[in-house]
């Protein structure tokens, strides 16, 4: 009898442990993050995972999720996306570039006239250029007009009618249209 009482112990330990509850493998899927162009930082849940587009992320968890991509000289993409359970949720996006524009100012001609040059990152066209002069309000120059390419120089003039031209801030306010959307933005030039 002696020889079967210690095997009583590791009975009744075995049936203890097996009776312990198992964990469980959390529930996840996947997110497949496509854009045009690629190379978009993903950040999921507001978090930068440290991957670029086309990827596939793996082992989200099941639920919502929200989605951004960024890169440089696009306009920001954000999504909310439904993950579930051992499937694939696909986000596919183009993403819209945004226009910049940089320019310049300085007074010529003894100071009566007044020349900005500007340029811009992606072809476009420019639809009207106003310029407002400190103490002068805002003027036009129709000669402004027209396609505008990518990374080119652009120049425009302006004068007072043979007047010294103001110095300090000028606002420049571009109205055209990019990738087939309208735009309106303003550049600020300090000319002296």
């Amino acid at each position: 009898m002696k020889r079967f009482l210690w095997f009583i112990p590791i009975l009744v330990g075995t049936v203890f442990l097996s009776c312990k509850k198992q964990p469980t493998t959390p529930e996840t899927g996947s997110i497949q993050v496509n854009s045009i162009p690629t190379g978009a930082s993903i950040w999921l849940d507001n978090t930068d995972t440290g991957k670029k587009t086309n990827c596939l992320l793996e082992n989200i968890s099941v639920g919502e999720h929200s989605i951004k991509l960024t890169l440089q000289d696009y306009a920001d993409y954000d999504t909310t996306v439904v993950v579930c359970e051992n499937e694939t949720t696909t986000v596919n996006t183009t993403l819209t570039p945004t226009l910049t524009i940089t320019a310049t100012g300085v007074r010529v001609n003894n100071g009566t006239q007044t020349h900005f040059t500007y340029r811009f990152n992606y072809d476009n066209h420019l639809n009207h250029l106003y310029i407002t002069f400190p103490n002068y309000g805002e003027h036009e120059n129709p000669a402004d007009a027209g396609d505008k390419v990518a990374n080119t120089d652009y120049h425009s003039y302006f004068q007072a009618g043979g007047a010294q031209m103001p110095t300090g801030n000028h606002t420049l306010r571009f109205l055209g249209s990019c990738g087939g959307s309208a735009y309106e933005k303003s550049v600020t030039v300090n000319v002296q």
